[in-house]
């Protein structure tokens, strides 16, 4: 299951779908069990790329007979940020420092999903109040205001005919290529401004961008850490790990932008993508301990500095031992 993770645990849950079980509810009956067992066993730490992976299968996989909101939302509860950041305090409404996110949602103009979102980019801090209930620090959502608080265009009047997008209709250009809430964060780090402000909406909604600057993002595209990783073939935990331990140059926080990805192809390989070039070796831990018998250590992973998987420098010495006539 954690060859070619996440792929191979996607692959996994959809051939457990197909065994039979003795459940009358359509999730149980496809399911079983696995879900509660995922929340109990893996709730720590060290295994919450699991849980994600899960909410992320919840999410992309597009089965007509389950539905996996509630699934998806008990997982997604169990990822949210709890650390030193979620700390349990008491709060009346009147409180000035913390707001819930109702409120929040009708000052940023945005759902609750989008707003949980940017609790997960990191963008909003939450703290833990009566019955658990969360809410967010006004201070960070009164930075976010900052972005769309102004009352008179940005710019004194649109460049001659240029089509123009407003936000709520920002879904419809990216076409899937970009979600929402990684767009939100592209206007928060300024790979993107609004040309002007429709007066009459609110929060996000009041900003309108140029048709042109929106389809270059798509063009341009930059890439999440989540389809980063499906491209090169490990776990995202892998590549927090490496950004972590500084074999990934990156200037945001969750998108990379192509050229940083291209340095870090043009220096380094995993191991998963290692083993798809061999021509006979098919298993991560044979080809690792092989490589390690011809003298050839990987620069990151478990045994070496502790990091989630196993990342290894392109070289000359490598390419030999491979029998590789290009990287390619």
């Amino acid at each position: 299951m954690f060859i070619a993770w996440p792929s191979s645990f996607y692959s996994f849950l959809n051939d457990y779908r197909n065994i039979p079980k003795n459940y009358r509810s359509n999730t149980r009956k496809e399911f079983g069990g696995f879900f509660y067992q995922v929340v109990k066993h893996f709730e720590s730490k060290e295994f919450k790329f699991i849980l994600k992976s899960v909410r992320d299968y919840c999410e992309e996989e597009n089965i007509k007979t389950v539905d996996l909101k509630k699934t998806k939302k008990k997982i997604e509860n169990l990822i949210s940020p709890v650390d030193s950041k979620e700390v349990k305090i008491k709060i009346t409404q009147n409180s000035d420092e913390y707001i819930s996110l109702k409120t929040a949602e009708s000052i940023l103009g945005i759902p609750v999903h989008l707003i949980r979102d940017l609790i997960l980019l990191g963008e909003i801090v939450v703290v833990k109040g009566n019955k658990d209930h969360r809410y967010c620090a006004l201070e960070d959502i009164e930075k976010l205001k900052e972005l769309f608080g102004r009352k008179n265009p940005i710019n004194e009047k649109v460049k001659g005919n240029e089509e123009v997008v407003p936000f709520q209709d920002i879904k419809i250009i990216l076409n899937r290529r970009l979600c929402i809430s990684q767009f939100i964060a592209i206007i928060i780090n300024n790979k993107i401004k609004p040309c002007a402000i429709n007066e009459g909406e609110v929060g996000f909604r009041r900003l309108i961008f140029y048709k042109t600057d929106v389809e270059q993002l798509v063009v341009n595209k930059l890439i999440s850490i989540k389809e980063f990783s499906k491209t090169i073939n490990v776990g995202t935990g892998a590549i927090y790990s490496w950004i972590k331990k500084g074999f990934i140059n990156k200037s945001n926080k969750q998108l990379f932008e192509r050229h940083e990805l291209d340095q870090f192809v043009y220096r380094y390989v995993p191991l998963t993508t290692l083993v798809r070039m061999h021509t006979k070796i098919r298993s991560s831990e044979r080809l690792h301990k092989w490589l390690d018998r011809k003298g050839i250590e990987p620069v990151s992973g478990p045994g070496k500095d502790g990091g989630k998987a196993y990342l290894y420098r392109k070289s000359p010495e490598l390419m030999k031992t491979m029998r590789l006539k290009s990287w390619d």
